[in-house]
């Protein structure tokens, strides 16, 4: 009887442990955000294959890594750009896969990939039906139809197109090959303008004045100065331009919630009126030793996210800053972190 016992016991704990073990290994296969939550684009690296999308609730304890993997049971591929919502949708831009991964945006699940383009960057929506695209060599913009989302048509543009802004029915398109601000009739697809400003436009903003801010990151090859711009529309002119010292390559404009007030990254994060007619002179945010790479700024919350790449091999890390520049806490990230898409802005 004595054996027997000590045998149903063994046999007993036995089915428990692989039992446990079993459930342990069984990945999570679904994801629901918070209609408030945060998506962290990571690169991965270029060729790396490892791009990803980070959620957060805003603490650390509820931040979750590689939730499109968990949603889809694949891998997102390789340097994921940028991200947009647009018509209740999710548009992942994924530039070096040559493609934009179209997902729920509370789940992640996928509902469409959108193949036909080269080196995708930004997407930005043109009118109800449709988007743009700009791209890094492909020398135009990409179309894309949102009901169908599919590529639909071209307008050619020389150079790397970058980042738009839909102003007043006309798409502004900065270019990090030239030194023009482009001007698209968003109805016609027509380029029908360009406004000289400084090399290497990368980054737009519009203020509450309804005033066109561009940050230009300058030509490395023809040592032309980064330079910061301010355009009227109405007058299609660069009405004030201030200039960077040499050899600085500031990016990532973004501006606060009453649309008053720029943040620019330039190794450490700078901060500056609309009504200033000089550049910052000290740092709002000293990097302080940090590898300061992306921004993005909660209009609800009324933080600045700012992403920190390490060493370009290790998953990053987000700090978060007050509007008086103070630190709170920060959240886990994936390899180079580098676009912030805020579900309730």
């Amino acid at each position: 009887m004595k054996l027997k016992s000590t045998l149903l016991l063994f046999l007993a704990l036995t089915t428990f442990s692989c039992k446990k073990d079993t459930e342990d290994q069984t990945p999570t296969k679904s994801f629901e955000a918070n209609a408030d939550g945060i998506y962290i684009s990571n690169e991965g690296g270029f060729t790396a294959g490892k791009a990803s999308i980070t959620y957060s609730d805003g603490t650390e304890a509820e931040t979750i890594q590689d939730v499109f993997r968990i949603a889809n049971d694949e891998n997102l591929g390789d340097v994921c750009h940028s991200m947009a919502a647009i018509n209740g949708l999710i548009y992942l831009v994924v530039n070096n896969s040559s493609k934009i991964e179209v997902v729920q945006p509370l789940t992640m699940k996928k509902v469409k990939t959108i193949s036909g383009l080269t080196s995708p960057r930004f997407i930005v929506k043109a009118t109800s039906d449709k988007a743009y695209v700009s791209d890094l060599y492909s020398n135009q913009i990409s179309i894309i139809n949102l009901t169908t989302n599919t590529v639909s048509g071209s307008i050619n543009l020389t150079g790397s197109t970058e980042d738009m802004l839909l102003y007043n029915g006309k798409m502004y398109v900065t270019n990090l090959s030239t030194a023009f601000l482009y001007v698209i009739d968003a109805a016609t697809d027509v380029v029908e303008d360009s406004i000289a400003i400084g090399s290497g436009g990368n980054s737009i903003q519009l203020d509450m004045n309804n005033k066109i801010w561009v940050l230009c990151g300058g030509d490395f090859v023809t040592s032309a100065p980064a330079s910061l711009h301010r355009v009227d529309p109405a007058t299609k002119t660069a009405e004030l331009s201030l200039t960077f010292p040499p050899s600085v390559y500031p990016s990532q404009l973004c501006i606060n919630e009453t649309n008053d007030a720029l943040f620019f990254l330039n190794t450490n994060v700078y901060k500056m009126q609309i009504t200033d007619s000089t550049l910052p002179a000290t740092a709002f945010v000293d990097a302080a030793g940090k590898s300061f790479y992306a921004m993005g700024y909660d209009k609800v919350s009324m933080l600045l996210y700012v992403s920190d790449a390490i060493d370009y091999q290790q998953a990053g890390r987000i700090y978060r800053y007050t509007t008086t520049g103070s630190e709170i806490s920060g959240l886990p990230a994936g390899i180079i972190p580098g676009d912030f898409l805020f579900l309730n802005n």
